[in-house]
């Protein structure tokens, strides 16, 4: 695939269920500038969607994750052309510890609160379905949730 045509983000949860998400710088000359996203990127030439993920949580915030505890969610063809891989993970992440390169701020979002926000990428589906599977017997029984698409 050419570089820029592929991308991957991370659904990190918290031990409450809340999702981290990531207000976009506000520059006009970026997508979906000033909204609030999954933290992710494009994958770069010779580079793995998994590795990906990992880069850019380090790059982005310096946050350091396993990459054997991510576990993939769903890939997806956006309407913008891009295909999209979704990992997730589960940690306890002390917003107050993080530096950000990139963006504007971190918070954690409830289910409710996402659904009342409209996120950049058009990822509301695509997390209201993640909280969906959540609530399945597999997940609850300590299963990572799939999403179709």
């Amino acid at each position: 695939m050419a570089a820029g045509t592929e991308g991957a983000n991370v659904i990190l949860r918290n031990s409450h269920n809340q999702i981290l998400l990531f207000l976009r710088d506000d520059k006009p000359d970026i997508p979906f500038p000033a909204m609030w996203a999954l933290p992710g990127g494009h994958v770069e030439p010779g580079e793995t969607p998994l590795e990906c993920a990992v880069r850019e949580y380090a790059e982005e915030m310096g946050v350091h994750l396993d990459p054997a505890a991510l576990i993939p969610v769903c890939t997806r063809r956006r309407p913008w052309g891009m295909v999209e891989h979704t990992f997730t993970t589960v940690m306890d992440l002390d917003l107050d510890t993080v530096e950000l390169t990139e963006g504007q701020a971190l918070a954690w979002f409830t289910e409710a609160e996402i659904a009342a926000t409209v996120l950049g990428f058009e990822e509301n589906d695509m997390l209201a379905e993640f909280f969906r599977a959540l609530r399945t017997p597999s997940a609850q029984s300590g299963g990572l949730p799939r999403v179709r698409f």
